[in-house]
This record gives C-alpha cells, structure tokens and sequence, in this order.
C-alpha cells in the first residue's frame, strides 16, 4: 500500500483575519500596559503631563503686577494721570477725571473726595483705597 502523502493546508482569509486581530490585541495590550508603566512617577495622566511644560500665558501680567506693587501706595495728589492708571479698575479716562478733579478744586483732603469725581462711585473707590494714600503737596 502506498503512502499517503499529507498536504499542508494554507490558511484561509478568516484564519489570517482571526490572527490579525489577536496580534493586534496582544499589541495594544502590551503598548497600553508599557506606557501605564513609564508614567507612574508622576501621579498623573500622560495627557496632563504636557499641560506642566506651556508656557506661561500670564508672563507679562506679572511682571506688570510685580511693577504696579512697588509703585503702591499711589498719592493721589501728587500722581499724574500715567500712575493713577496703575490702580485697579482706573483706566485713562478716570485717571484724567481725577487729575482735572484736583486742578480744578485743588488737593484732596480725604480719600473720600475721591467720590466727587465724575465717573468714581463707592464701588472703584473700595477697589482702591488700600493702594492710595492722601498727601499734600509741599
């Protein structure tokens, strides 16, 4: 009796499909589990890790901040209208007020006068009573 000789069978395309997929799985489980891995150290997300490195968006407003804190308190009888405007919610328009208010009548005697100008109510002058003082000139 002759031998039977055995073929190999190739594999058909749902065979390579199915072994595709478990690759791929195996792959991505690997990935995932290496890469949960590396960032431990941190205690945190991989995708928050890169929001530590940006720059600083509010660089400049602190180095504005850092010149207005040596500048306080502001004297409000001496100051021109460039250095009122470093007070909090004084823009150019009530720096002028304040300077015409005090050419006009003449140096504020209390904090309070402050009110007197046109477009300062009780509201900017809370704002900035602690970043003002009242003195006369000499």
């Amino acid at each position: 009796m002759p031998k039977r000789i055995r073929e190999k069978k190739r594999m058909q395309w749902p065979q390579w499909l199915a072994a595709a997929g478990i690759c791929c799985f195996l792959c991505f489980g690997a990935g995932y589990y290496v890469g949960r891995g590396a960032h431990r150290d941190y205690g945190i997300y991989p995708g928050t890790v890169t929001s530590v490195f940006r720059e600083n968006p509010y660089a400049e407003d602190q180095e504005a901040n850092l010149i207005r804190s040596s500048a306080y308190p502001i004297n409000i009888n001496t100051a021109d209208a460039e250095t009122l405007e470093l007070l909090p919610n004084i823009g150019e328009t009530k720096a002028a007020a304040i300077v015409a208010y005090r050419e006009e009548h003449g140096a504020f005697q209390t904090q309070d006068e402050l009110l007197n100008v046109p477009g300062i109510g009780e509201g900017t002058l809370a704002e900035i009573e602690d970043f003002i003082e009242v003195a006369y000139k000499r």
